[in-house]
C-alpha cells in the first residue's frame, strides 16, 4: 500500500487515478443499468426508489469517490505547500513525508466500519437479494457502491488525521516569531482551505433529490461525518501551532513585564513604549488564522445545510397545501 499511496500522492501524474475510479464506476454502472432495463424483472432498486433518486445516487457514486480521492492529493499539496514555508531541519520535512505514505495499523478500524455501515445502509437490499426476490447487476452494484464510497470516505479522513497529527506536532516544536507571521499563517490557510475540500464533498449530495424528493435520510448521514472531518481537518494541524504560539506569546509577556518593571519612573518614553507594546502583544491571537478567509469559509460551510432545510420547509408547505 505504501508503495501506490507514494506514487500517487508524490507522483506527477496528475488526477489519472480519480479519472479512472470515475470512468470504471460509471461504465459498470451504465452496463448493469442498461441489461437491467432490457430485462423482464423488475430489481430491487426500481421497486423501492423512483428512477430519478435512482440515476441522482449513481451520478453521486460516480463523482464523489473521484472527489475524495483528488481531495487526498490536494491535501498533501497544500501540506507540501504550508511547509515550504516553516523552518524545518532536514530531517523534519522528511519524516512527515513519511507520515503520509506510511498508513497506520489502526486505520483498519474504521475502514471496516464504514465497510459495514455501507451494507447497513443498504440490508433492505441485501435481506432481499438472500432471501431470494428477484434483483438485478445494478442492484448488486448499487450497493457495493456505497460500501466503496463509504471506505473512501473513512480512508481519506484517518489518513487526514494521521497526516494532521504528524503536523500538529512538528508545530509544537517550531518557535513562533509574531513579528514575521507569515509562516505559519500558511498553515492556518492550508486548513481553512481543506474545510471548503470537504464541504465541496458534501456538495454531491443533493444528486439523491434528482427526482425533486427531499429525503432527510439521504443527507442525515453524510452531513454529520462532514461536520466531523471539518473539524478534524481544521483543528487538528493547527493545535501544536497554537500551542507554540501561545508559549511564545506567554514568553514575550514575561519579558516585556521583566523590562517595565527594570525601567526607571522617570523615563516616561520608555515606559510609554514598553507598556503600549506589551498591551498590544497580549491582544495578540494564538491561532494562525486569517479571520476574513475564516468568515467567508464558514460562509460557504453554512450555506448548502442551510439550502437542504430551506428545500425541505418548502416540500412539507407545499404537501401541505396541496
Amino acid at each position: 500500500m505504501r508503495a501506490p499511496l507514494r506514487a500517487y500522492l508524490l507522483g506527477d501524474d496528475g488526477y489519472r487515478v480519480p479519472l479512472l475510479v470515475m470512468l470504471g464506476v460509471s461504465i459498470a454502472l451504465l452496463i448493469t443499468g442498461l441489461l437491467s432495463a432490457h430485462n423482464s424483472t423488475t430489481g430491487l432498486l426500481e421497486l423501492n426508489n423512483s428512477r430519478g433518486q435512482a440515476i441522482g445516487t449513481s451520478l453521486m457514486f460516480a463523482l464523489l469517490p473521484a472527489y475524495l480521492l483528488a481531495m487526498m492529493k490536494n491535501f498533501w499539496r497544500r501540506t507540501d505547500t504550508a511547509l515550504q514555508s516553516l523552518p524545518l531541519e532536514p530531517g523534519q520535512r522528511a519524516a512527515l513525508e513519511a507520515r503520509a505514505v506510511d498508513l497506520p495499523k489502526w486505520i483498519a478500524v474504521p475502514v471496516l466500519a464504514a465497510v459495514l455501515w455501507g451494507f447497513e445502509q443498504n440490508s433492505g437490499f441485501v435481506a432481499d437479494i438472500f432471501n431470494g426476490l428477484p434483483y438485478e447487476a445494478y442492484d448488486v452494484l448499487y450497493v457495493l457502491c456505497n460500501v466503496l464510497l463509504w471506505t473512501l470516505v473513512a480512508l481519506v479522513i484517518s489518513w487526514r488525521y494521521h497526516l494532521s497529527r504528524g503536523l500538529s506536532q512538528l508545530g509544537r516544536s517550531l518557535p513562533y516569531d509574531f513579528y514575521r507571521p507569515a509562516a505559519f499563517s500558511r498553515v492556518g490557510r492550508m486548513a481553512t482551505t481543506d474545510v471548503l475540500a470537504v464541504a465541496g464533498a458534501l456538495v454531491f449530495m443533493p444528486l439523491q433529490s434528482l427526482d425533486a424528493q427531499f429525503r432527510w435520510f439521504n443527507y442525515e448521514s453524510g452531513l454529520w461525518v462532514g461536520l466531523f472531518a471539518m473539524a478534524l481537518v481544521f483543528f487538528t494541524p493547527l493545535w501544536g501551532f497554537h500551542q507554540s504560539m501561545r508559549a511564545s506569546k506567554r514568553e514575550r509577556i514575561e519579558e516585556l513585564e521583566r523590562l517595565l518593571a527594570q525601567t526607571r519612573q522617570d523615563d516616561i518614553a520608555n515606559l510609554e513604549v514598553t507598556a503600549a507594546h506589551l498591551e498590544r502583544v497580549r491582544g495578540y491571537v494564538t491561532w494562525p488564522l486569517n479571520l476574513k478567509l475564516l468568515g467567508r469559509t464558514l460562509g460557504y460551510v453554512i450555506l448548502p445545510p442551510a439550502a437542504w432545510v430551506a428545500a425541505a420547509l418548502v416540500e412539507q408547505l407545499l404537501e401541505s397545501i396541496g
